[in-house]
């Protein structure tokens, strides 16, 4: 798979001419109304002036009518526009993937950080030029917190997700038209207002059910009083007012609560109506990933159809917002009661439709999240994946080619490959040469592939392993931590894991470098001499040739890789490319008298 650069830079051109014409269409309908609004004033005025004319006053209250109707068709073209502008800018944020600038790329996910995490800082996962920020299309909470969990290898991710995924990647229409839709609806708005409705199943008990269903019927009397002429009619509709007011504060004081959650109940739900409907009209050819967007749904019903339902209930309860209204329609029939028992009704109902429908949700916003890859990078495949034998010395193999890093810039990006099965590679090479890159390359090639994306490659086999790392060390004041400190417990983290008997694919970047070299030298090679079993494959860099040498007398199973690099009169080229072998050059020296020192 490659970046479809022109599908993207198509879209966003078709995007803009359709821009154009719907803001003619915007002015037009703003000059329409304004015109409509006019005409209705003056006939308005001009009906008084001469002599109250109805037929002038008519005229007038058609003419407004008209307004009004302009008024709701501008609404439309005013949505349609936002719309059209919103998903131009994701259609162009897809481009500045491709060109990896990630200055347009403003969600970062920072808060999903997690310093303690086996390899969340190391690989770069959130942060200002993270994973995340290249990859995340979600605009929801949930969507977002799901998809820092894929990141991170938790358990939500899908056996089939790469299925899924696939599925997903053919429709780029929809990733579209999907984080547009969810990004002008503003969903975090409502936070958990459904889900709180979903909670509150209660019973108003049949004694007030009864209650809101015959004092509507107490108006009859007075009615038919009225009707018949006698004076009495007037107090007893006073009475039966006093009923309906009496009723109404009680019931109010009761179920304020729960029925002031009813317009935010409503929005949310219209909010996933409109989601779900862009999921149902797809025509999902993955088993898998049709039943998860109608998780939820009610028997011979869209989860659209019960979303929809919901909002539409929250809405009527919603007349009840205005003091007037709510007074009116309390004076008729108790209508807060019958807003309580329709609400807890619908949870009731659809509370557990919802539980099932939110906890899917976050999940197919992740795969989507998750396709981005196979359709930013240069190039990309799925990774293959060793068989399970039982033998979990099978499970630790790495092998990749032409690897690529995501987060580096893509026209300068080189790739490499390599290949590692139970064994430990030992990079050796020059500052700057790329030997930090290679293993965060490994590293990341292997978490986009467990939760279910294509990895930047021409090709990837490789074992189901838990990934454990040691590179980026930081000191902790807090902690009261010294760096070598710090590093300590992330190498005992690692043999830690090595000790739990499964599959390990461990990255260490300069092993003990903050202490004296033959404390360094002696700590890597027990370090080495406890990762040395068969279901443990990793990489380490080092400038200590020195554990190299002691290495290649007493391990094996040790390979060996480096970077070189040329230089001129002032300055040092690097191809970037991995060798075999040991490297035992150093740029050290070099680099200090370009700077001034020596």
């Amino acid at each position: 798979m490659t970046a479809d650069i022109s599908f993207y830079e198509k879209r966003s051109g078709e995007i803009a001419d359709l821009i154009v014409v719907k803001e003619k269409a915007d002015r037009r309908m703003s000059a329409l109304r304004l015109i409509f609004f006019l005409i209705s004033a003056a006939l308005l005025v001009c009906g008084f002036v001469f002599g109250r004319n109805v037929i002038i006053f008519v005229l007038s209250g058609i003419v407004f009518a008209g307004f009004i109707a302009l008024c709701i068709l501008h609404g439309k073209i005013k949505y349609e526009l936002t719309f059209l502008q919103t998903k131009k800018e994701v259609t162009e944020l897809y481009l500045a993937r491709i060109y990896g600038d990630f200055e347009v790329l403003k969600d970062k996910g920072e808060e999903f950080s997690d310093n303690k995490h086996d390899y969340a800082t190391d690989l770069d996962l959130f942060g200002e030029r993270s994973l995340f920020a290249l990859y995340n299309i979600s605009e929801t909470g949930y969507g977002r917190n799901m998809f820092s969990r894929f990141l991170k290898g938790k358990d939500d991710i899908p056996g089939n997700a790469p299925d899924m995924v696939k599925d997903l990647l053919s429709r780029k229409d929809l990733l579209i038209d999907y984080q547009t839709t969810s990004k002008i609806l503003k969903m975090d708005k409502y936070k958990n207002a459904l889900a709180d409705f979903s909670d509150r199943k209660k019973d108003i008990g049949s004694k007030k059910r009864l209650l809101y269903k015959v004092l509507p019927c107490l108006w009859i009397v007075p009615l038919v009083m009225f009707f018949m002429g006698l004076d009495i009619a007037g107090a007893v509709a006073s009475v039966v007012l006093l009923i309906d007011l009496v009723v109404w504060g009680l019931i109010s004081a009761e179920y304020k609560e729960d029925l002031s959650r009813t317009i935010w109940i409503s929005e949310h739900a219209e909010a996933l109506t409109k989601l779900y409907e862009l999921l149902e009209k797809e025509e999902f050819s993955d088993s898998a990933l049709k039943e998860l967007v109608s998780k939820g749904a009610p028997e011979g019903k869209k989860v659209s159809d019960y979303l929809r339902e919901i909002s539409g209930a929250c809405n009527l309860c919603s007349l009840r917002s205005q003091p007037i209204f709510a007074l009116i329609l309390n004076s008729v029939f108790p209508f807060d009661l019958f807003c309580a028992d329709r609400i807890f009704g619908m949870a009731v109902r659809y509370g557990d439709n919802y539980k099932e429908s939110s906890a899917a949700l976050p999940i197919v916003e992740a795969l989507m999240c998750a396709a981005v890859p196979g359709l930013v990078s240069k190039s990309s495949a799925f990774p293959e994946f060793v068989e399970d034998t039982g033998d979990i010395s099978d499970q630790a193999y790495f092998k990749g080619e032409d690897i690529c890093h995501p987060l580096l810039d893509p026209s300068k990006c080189v790739s490499n490959s390599i290949e590692l099965s139970g064994n430990t590679a030992l990079i050796t090479g020059s500052n700057m040469s790329g030997k930090t890159t290679l293993i965060r390359t490994v590293g990341v090639s292997c978490v986009l592939a467990y939760m279910g994306s294509p990895v930047p490659c021409t090709s990837v086999r490789m074992g189901r392993m838990k990934i454990v790392s040691s590179m980026r060390i930081v000191d902790s004041i807090e902690e009261n931590m010294s760096t070598f400190k710090a590093e300590l417990v992330r190498i005992g983290r690692i043999i830690e894991v090595s000790r739990e008997n499964r599959p390990m694919l461990f990255l260490i970047d300069e092993i003990f470098r903050g202490t004296n070299s033959k404390d360094r030298t002696d700590g890597a090679m027990k370090v080495l001499e406890i990762l040395d079993k068969s279901y443990i494959t990793g990489l380490m860099t080092t400038h200590d040739y020195e554990l190299c040498d002691k290495v290649s007398e007493s391990l094996k199973s040790i390979v060996y890789y480096h970077f070189s690099e040329k230089y001129n009169d002032n300055s040092i080229l690097f191809d970037y490319k991995l060798h075999q072998g040991i490297s035992h050059e150093s740029n050290a020296a070099f680099l200090m008298k370009l700077v001034g020192i020596g």
